[in-house]
Order: structure tokens, then C-alpha cells, then sequence
């Protein structure tokens, strides 16, 4: 027994086969484990299949409970309220199937089992009231319908690693700060990538988060984006959703060596949250620690996040901010001198609904290229039409002396006084 029990518990053990209990083959499926409370002092492990269908009777676990194979629940699985000894472990060696139609609550979880993709895979829901132990191997909880792991009030998991996550969705039900322990997988690759959120502020809230490895640019262009977002992760994102509740707990993502873009972690400054709103990606700020790598923010609403770069919008010296247009030699272009040492830059204007007016490469100040007031983007204006007068949004990224991007953003007034509107 020492494949699947602590040989340190001085406990009563009950080894469950149908050889043990019935007289026939060792190893095959068991069935109805019990209809009565197993004792505190009790561990229980099952080598074979376990079914658990015991009309109506709800299987009370308050000791250990080791589990070799796979668990069909078309019953209920439960522990007596208070009790602090009930444990569910998967110790096998394969993979195990949750599946059924009946309902699992436990108090504490194990996960330890070495193999290598969705050791468990989760096709019914199990619900934690106390700790999820991630020893070893990863949960598949990718069904679209049930194999969700729910986390009760005061819950949480441990020792996550990227050999111990949750593949799929990871709900949290309560008014505390939580861990969701959310990774997943491009076939080599395997990553634990958490996300966080704050304390909701009711105990009924439920928030659920699930991470992908992937690009999320298929489905949520990355080409639709507010006028402040320069650039979105093109590896990876999160869908956090807020299931039960109004709360609006802080976000917390990380960034990681192994999946988030070099090109995001470049620019320290610029690192910030972005959010899917249904049309197009919005910053939704942030505070970034290079040191933790970890970036948090109080969303405006939930949904599709992964990380981006926002402008830099603080004051410039190097960004003239007002051009006229009456064409009389006097701040008839926009001059940006910072431009005039680095001649590798792109330049984008877009006007205050963040709908693009101008756009050019390789921008030199006083030349034909340079920006004279003209409409030369995707505008619901005619191309080569003169802006009017108002309040216009820069982004400028340019490439430094040492070679490394850099990006500023702030506000352009355009002075529009002439006929030719």
C-alpha cells in the first residue's frame, strides 16, 4: 500500500478492490463505497474504478480518501460541516477521469500524480472548501459545460508550479483575495501562469479565470485599439469573468520570461493592462514591479486581458504640441525634434474617437513628409483635407542611439482659422 498511503499515519487503513469486498477480480471497478459517515480516524483507498451511486445517501468523507483510477460520481460526495480532517487525493499513475452527474464537495484536495499532460481530467466539478495541494500533475478542466474547479469561501490553493496547475477554468466564490492556479500548454511548453484578484466585496461574488498560451490577435483583433494602446501581447491572455456580484476587485497579471514577448518587457514603463471591450483593446492601466514582474490594476470591467505598452503621455520638450494652418511660414508643420537624432520612427495622429488622420514612417521634420494639417489616415475625412480645429492624440515610436525601441504619446492642438475646412 505504500504506493498510494503515508507510511506515517497511524491510522485505520481500508484498501478497497472488488476482490476485498466482493471476491472478484482484484482492480476492477468498485462500486458504493458507503452510505454512512467513514470515521475521522479512517483512510480509505481505492485501487480500482470508483462509482459512487448510492440513491440519494450522499457518501460522507471525513477521513483521507486515495483514489488510484478514475471517480464516477452519480451520487454526492461530501464532508460533515466543521471538520478539518477530510482529504480527496489522486495518487495514480495515469490518468484519472472525474466525470457523473452528482456533486463533489471536499474539504481538502490533493493532486499528485506524475503524469505528464491533464493527469486528472475533469468532467464533473469538484468543489474546495479548504486547500487544493498542486504536488504534482496538471487538471484538465477544459469542458465547455461542467469540469470546473470552484473555490468556496476562504479556499485556496498551493504549491503550484508548472508541473501542478488547472488546464482550463478555476471559479472563486467569496470576499477574499485569491491565487487562481491557471496555466496551460502548447504541447512542449508547459507554464503556470496565475492571475489574481482582490477581495470582492460580497461573500456570494464569483469570479472565474482560465489562462491560454496563445495568440489571442484570431479572435480579438489586435489591430482594433484605442489610440493609447501601442502594442498587445501576442502570446498569450486571460479570460477573467465576473460571474455573481457588482464587485470590482484589482486584477493582478504577471509577465514571464518563458511566454510574455521580449518586446513587452522591453519598455518597463509602458507595461500595462489591456482589456477586450466587444470592438476594440483598451488600456486599462496599471502599476508595474519589474522586480516581481507582476503588473495590477482596478479594471473598469472584466473579460479577454493580456499585457500591452500604453503611450507615454507626460509633457515633452521634444514634441512641439501646436501647428497653425494659414500657411504663412509660422507653425505651418509639426515639428518633433526628438525626431531629428533618430530618423528609424513611426508617427500616428488620431483624432479624439481614436479613429487614425495621419500616419508616416521615417518622419523628417520640415519635409514632405512632415505633418501640415492634412488628413492622411483611415478618417472619415477625404484624404488630403484639412483637419479642423481641436485637441488630436499622438503616438511616436522611434528607435534610440543604443538601438532600442522607445515610445512617447501625448496631445497635438491643430489651429484650423483658414476656408479651407
Amino acid at each position: 500500500m505504500s504506493n498510494f498511503i503515508p507510511q506515517n499515519l497511524q491510522r485505520p487503513i481500508l484498501v478497497l478492490s472488488v476482490l476485498t469486498l466482493f471476491g472478484g477480480t482484484a482492480f476492477a471497478q468498485h462500486s458504493n463505497l458507503a452510505t454512512t459517515p467513514s470515521s475521522t480516524k479512517s483512510i480509505v483507498g481505492v485501487l480500482s474504478d470508483y462509482s459512487l451511486s448510492n440513491g440519494g445517501n450522499a457518501f460522507i468523507n471525513d477521513g483521507d480518501l486515495y483514489l488510484n483510477k478514475n471517480f464516477l460520481n452519480n451520487g454526492d460526495h461530501n464532508f460533515t460541516i466543521g471538520t478539518s480532517l477530510s482529504y480527496m487525493n489522486f495518487v495514480g499513475t495515469s490518468q484519472q477521469i472525474v466525470q457523473g452527474t452528482g456533486f463533489t464537495n471536499v474539504f481538502d484536495l490533493k493532486i499528485d500524480n506524475p503524469t505528464v499532460s491533464d493527469a486528472i481530467e475533469l468532467d464533473q466539478n469538484i468543489t474546495v472548501n479548504g486547500e487544493a495541494d498542486f504536488t504534482d500533475g496538471i487538471v484538465g478542466a477544459d469542458d465547455a459545460i461542467n469540469g470546473l474547479m470552484i473555490f468556496a469561501q476562504n479556499a485556496k490553493a498551493i504549491n503550484m508550479s508548472d508541473q501542478s496547475y488547472v488546464d482550463g477554468r478555476v471559479q472563486k466564490v467569496g470576499n477574499t483575495a485569491f491565487d487562481f492556479p491557471i496555466g496551460d500548454s502548447d504541447g512542449t511548453l508547459f507554464k503556470y501562469r496565475r492571475a489574481s484578484i482582490g477581495a470582492p466585496t460580497d461573500p456570494a461574488d464569483a469570479f472565474t479565470a482560465r489562462y491560454f498560451l496563445e495568440n489571442s490577435n484570431a479572435m480579438y483583433d489586435h489591430g482594433s485599439r484605442d489610440f493609447d494602446v501601442t502594442l498587445i501581447d501576442d502570446a498569450e491572455y486571460w479570460v477573467i469573468t465576473r460571474d455573481v456580484g457588482t464587485s470590482n476587485p484589482t486584477v493582478t497579471l504577471t509577465l514571464d520570461d518563458e511566454t510574455t514577448p521580449a518586446n513587452i518587457s522591453a519598455t518597463p514603463n509602458a507595461v500595462t493592462i489591456v482589456r477586450w471591450n466587444g470592438t476594440l483593446w483598451v488600456n486599462e492601466g496599471g502599476i508595474y514591479n519589474p522586480s516581481t514582474k507582476e503588473i495590477a490594476t482596478t479594471p473598469s470591467d472584466y473579460g479577454v486581458f493580456t499585457l500591452g505598452h500604453k503611450l507615454d503621455t507626460t509633457t515633452q520638450s521634444d514634441v512641439f504640441n501646436v501647428i497653425t494652418l494659414k500657411e504663412d511660414g509660422l507653425n505651418d508643420s509639426w515639428v518633433i525634434p526628438i525626431l531629428d537624432l533618430n530618423a528609424d520612427n513611426e508617427v500616428k495622429l488620431y483624432n479624439r474617437w481614436g479613429v487614425l488622420v495621419f500616419q508616416q514612417e521615417d518622419y523628417v521634420n520640415n519635409s514632405a513628409n512632415a505633418f501640415t494639417g492634412y488628413s492622411d489616415g483611415r478618417a472619415t475625412l477625404s484624404r488630403k483635407e484639412k483637419l479642423p480645429t481641436g485637441t488630436y492624440y499622438y503616438s511616436i515610436q522611434y528607435l534610440d542611439s543604443n538601438n532600442v525601441s522607445q515610445e512617447k504619446g501625448g496631445w497635438l492642438y491643430i489651429i484650423n482659422n483658414t476656408n479651407n475646412k
